[in-house]
């Protein structure tokens, strides 16, 4: 049998695609894929609050993708494009803002006060300070 040797940078391009392959990862027979660089950001899924005047009847909010992009939840005015995560504490979220004969487009901060499985709280802060001007309460769709 022939051993064939391969060069340094011939080795490094085979590495880099292989590694779809080996990142994949089979368990119990359910296959599962694994990310060393990126975790899952908790953030990511819809987020809700009761539509004002609606008695509860009606939620409003977002969804957060994977990808970075974001929609909107029965608003028709505010419409989210994307989200980013700045830090542990910020997220960032870019709307479409539609009114009557206007539309522009603006990078909405929040400072996240809290986190978790079932509900998130989204502060604005006021200007100049690190203070918060008010909070929302979202809860997981």
């Amino acid at each position: 049998m022939k051993h064939v040797h391969y060069s340094a940078p011939m080795l490094l391009i085979m590495l880099v695609a292989a590694i779809p392959l080996i990142v994949q990862c089979t368990t119990n027979g359910q296959t599962l894929l694994r990310s060393t660089a990126v975790e899952k950001d908790p953030l990511i899924g819809s987020w809700v609050q009761p539509a004002p005047g609606s008695d509860g009847k009606v939620v409003q909010g977002f969804t957060l993708y994977p990808d970075g992009t974001a929609k909107s939840i029965n608003m028709a005015t505010l419409l989210y494009k994307k989200w980013k995560r700045v830090g542990k504490d910020k997220l960032v979220l870019t709307a479409e803002s539609i009114g009557i004969h206007t539309r522009f487009t603006d990078d909405e901060i929040y400072i996240i006060k809290h986190l978790d499985d079932k509900k998130l709280v989204l502060s604005i802060p006021a200007e100049g300070t690190k203070d918060s001007s008010w909070d929302t309460v979202y809860y997981r769709k």
